[in-house]
């Protein structure tokens, strides 16, 4: 044989390789055709009244029963599903009498129009014996019977309920809604979105609002979704309670497109019946439309004590009575990725502050909120702060200075504490339990007492000596290696809580007068070191004997060799469960 018919023989083989695989390909995909093709489909249901859906650019529109629009999710799903729809089998059924076996007799029947002109058309029947499964037939599987999978089956067969946009409000989010007026009763609220995404009351009274309160009523507002579609083509406001609506909500987006709704009365089962403005329709929604709306302007009036950005802040002043200290940032302007702010405490003493606290108390400012606000001439402001203890937070930014002030008064055994509002005209009271911590801070709280001022991703090795046994733990690569009392690879959470325990290691005091031989440093029993990635020492403490009559012990700095008090706990019990752990893990 000639190496060309070889040759021609191979190619031969070779077509009818791919034309088989081709055969087979296609005969494993029930419809045959692409998401892209489709321009529109109807389905007849038995019983009910045949749906047509229609392509309308980017969208789906319902041509019958109605015209609507229909919900774009439930539509791809059907298109989706029958693209991909497999076969599983091909039961070779050819006598039409034995269709009714098979719940084809009287089928769901959808029937896909193509761009190409052509039409596509699957019959949906019953379930097999062993409920897995679905009897079909389509134009090609004609007069056979086909098996699929009951669960993409079932995705096909929806019904109009399930086809039609439930979306009540288009476009309608905290994100897209710049204006929202709610009329509740007697009740107006308008509501305005500034420059700066805040929330501000303009009507009945000019103030700021809760901003995320706002936010999550436009959200939840804007994402209700119609429970029940009341006969379309009537209109009855009254019959409805429409025509003396129990409240109104209008919507003003970016766009400047208006969108109106009123919520009628109550369902037999709790919900509401709403209708929009020039729609002429109404449409059953779920009772939070009306629920969620605010009953009173304090409900959605803001409530917070500070107008701060914890990340803005670059200095703060505390006065308290004739006590006046001022922390300090390293940083000015706003802080790129990756940069911390490092604080220090600059009057009335000179000292590094503990970044974790400060940033602690700027957050609790900028979060801290007053319980409720003051009726007019209920409180005479100026008049508490001749009698009261006034505590002020100035805080300072790159651009500007603002102000929190506190006055806090005895009432009986009981305190009581009040603060302007940010309008500074209404007066907030606070609730003892969001005033007391301000309260409590002085200078020293805000002094750094820890032992290893070192981040653990900067920590190389920590190192730990009790009763003459020593663990070391140390970073390895890209993990982590105990090297002592024996050699093995750790996990991430093991080094990290390992560190983290030894790094959040506090004093609580200074010792005056270093009496070593009393305090024990020449037989410790719990020595702990910390190193940098370049493993250079960061520090090493030395604890000594318990202090008498405290639950206390000594401990040595070798940074300074000052004497300092810490907390028993961390040396009876958490150096103790950390060492433990590290052993058997």
């Amino acid at each position: 044989m000639s190496w060309i018919r070889v040759a021609l023989a191979f190619i031969f083989f070779i077509i009818l390789l791919f034309a088989n695989y081709q055969f087979d390909t296609a005969s494993k995909t029930a419809m045959g055709f692409a998401k892209k093709d489709v321009l529109s489909f109807i389905i007849k249901r038995p019983g009910e009244e045949t749906i047509e859906i229609k392509r309308a650019g980017n969208y789906w529109q319902l041509v019958s029963p109605v015209a609507d629009k229909a919900d774009l999710k439930t539509v791809d799903q059907i298109i989706s599903t029958a693209v991909d729809l497999s076969v599983e089998k091909d039961l070779d059924i050819v006598v039409p009498q034995e269709l009714g076996k098979f719940g084809l007799a009287d089928p769901v029947i959808i029937i896909f129009r193509l761009d190409n002109k052509q039409e596509r058309a699957i019959r949906i029947g019953g379930i097999n014996p062993a409920g897995t499964e679905r009897f079909i037939q389509t134009d090609a599987s004609l007069p056979n019977v086909l098996l699929v999978k009951k669960e993409a089956a079932d995705k096909l067969v929806k019904n109009f309920f399930e086809l039609r946009n439930k979306n009540i409000f288009n476009n309608v989010n905290e994100n897209t809604v710049k204006k929202l007026e709610i009329r509740k009763g007697d009740l107006r609220i308008v509501l305005e979105k500034n420059i700066k995404d805040n929330w501000k009351l303009l009507f009945p009274i000019t103030s700021d609002a809760d901003n995320d309160m706002v936010n999550d009523l436009a959200q939840s507002l804007g994402g209700v979704q119609v429970a029940g579609f009341i006969g379309d083509g009537e209109y009855d406001p009254a019959k409805y309670g429409l025509d003396n609506p129990s409240a109104t909500i209008i919507f003003t987006t970016i766009g400047d497109q208006v969108v109106t709704a009123y919520v009628g009365s109550k369902t037999e089962s709790g919900a509401r019946y709403l209708a929009l403005e020039g729609a002429h329709r109404v449409v059953r929604t779920p009772s939070f439309i009306f629920t969620k709306l605010p009953n009173s302007i304090d409900a959605i009036r803001g409530l917070k004590l500070a107008d701060i950005e914890a990340e803005d802040v670059e200095k703060i002043t505390i006065e308290h009575g004739d006590k006046v200290f001022v922390l300090e940032a390293n940083l000015k302007g706003k802080i790129n990725s990756g940069q911390d702010r490092k604080w220090k405490v600059i009057s009335p003493l000179q000292a590094t502050a503990d970044n974790t606290t400060v940033f602690k108390l700027l957050r609790e400012l900028e979060l801290a909120k007053g319980k409720r606000y003051t009726d007019e001439g209920e409180v005479d402001y100026e008049k508490l702060k001749n009698k009261g203890d006034i505590l002020k937070f100035i805080a300072t930014t790159g651009t500007e200075t603002k102000t929190v002030e506190l006055v806090k008064i005895a009432s009986g055994d009981e305190h009581k504490c009040y603060s302007r509002a940010l309008d500074s005209v209404s007066i907030l009271e606070i609730d003892k339990k969001v005033c007391k911590p301000f309260y409590d801070i002085g200078p020293k709280h805000f002094i750094d007492r820890r032992f290893f001022p070192i981040t653990s991703d900067g920590v190389g090795a920590a190192v730990v000596e009790r009763n003459g046994e020593v663990f070391e733990l140390r970073v390895a690569g890209n993990g982590y290696r105990m090297v002592k009392p024996e050699e093995r690879y750790i996990s991430d959470a093991m080094y990290s809580s390992f560190v983290w325990t030894i790094l959040l290691l506090k004093y609580t005091g200074v010792v005056p007068e270093a009496d070593t031989d009393r305090m024990g440093f020449e037989n410790s029993t719990l020595k702990m070191a910390i190193y940098n990635r370049r493993n250079e020492l960061v520090n090493k403490v030395i604890v000594g004997n318990k202090i008498t009559g405290k639950e206390k012990y000594y401990a040595k700095s070798g940074n300074d060799g000052k004497i300092y008090e810490i907390d028993s706990k961390f040396i009876e019990e958490k150096i103790v469960n950390i060492l433990k752990n590290s052993l058997d893990l």
